[in-house]
This record gives structure tokens, C-alpha cells and sequence, in this order.
């Protein structure tokens, strides 16, 4: 986020995540034109959030090349610096 521009959040607000991020692996591949970044996390549904929640993923001036889950590309939307997965597996992903 860029400084200034976070919303405040109270303690009150805040509610569980609807996932869980168990691993995170990245890789850089940094070019001065171009910089690659390949991020790799084990996820899982938090079993107490309400069913149907989208996994949503902060994120700034993005261009996805493509998005995996288990290994099978999956539709994807960007939309206010979120990108956001909908009907993901049940199951650790």
C-alpha cells in the first residue's frame, strides 16, 4: 500500500480471513525492463468463515501471467488492487 492511502480498521471490524495461508514461496527473477515473480503458498479454507468466501489476494500495479491451483489454470479477476479466485477446492490447495 502506498503510504497515506490505508483505511483504518478497528480492532471491532475485523473479522477472520476466509483462508488460510499456511506457505509462501517466492521466486525473483529481476530485469531492470522486467521483474518476474513466481509465488508458490499452500492454502487452505478457514473452516470457521462462511462458505462461498473468495480468496482475495492484495496487490499493486499487477500483470498476471497466469494463475495455478493444483496445478490447473483457474479464472481470475482483478479489482481494487485485490486479485480474487472464486470456487476454490474444500480441501489444503
Amino acid at each position: 500500500m502506498r503510504e497515506g492511502s490505508s483505511p483504518l480498521i478497528r480492532r471491532e471490524d475485523y473479522t477472520a480471513p476466509a483462508y488460510w495461508i499456511r506457505n509462501v514461496d517466492l521466486s525473483f527473477d529481476l530485469d531492470p525492463a522486467k521483474t518476474l515473480v513466481v509465488n508458490r503458498m499452500q492454502v487452505e479454507r478457514n473452516p470457521a468463515a462462511a462458505p462461498g468466501q473468495p480468496l482475495r489476494l492484495d496487490g499493486e500495479d499487477l500483470n498476471l501471467t497466469r494463475v495455478l491451483v493444483d496445478g490447473e489454470s483457474v479464472s481470475f479477476r482483478v479489482e481494487q488492487q485485490q486479485l480474487v479466485l472464486e470456487n476454490l477446492p474444500e480441501g489444503p490447495f
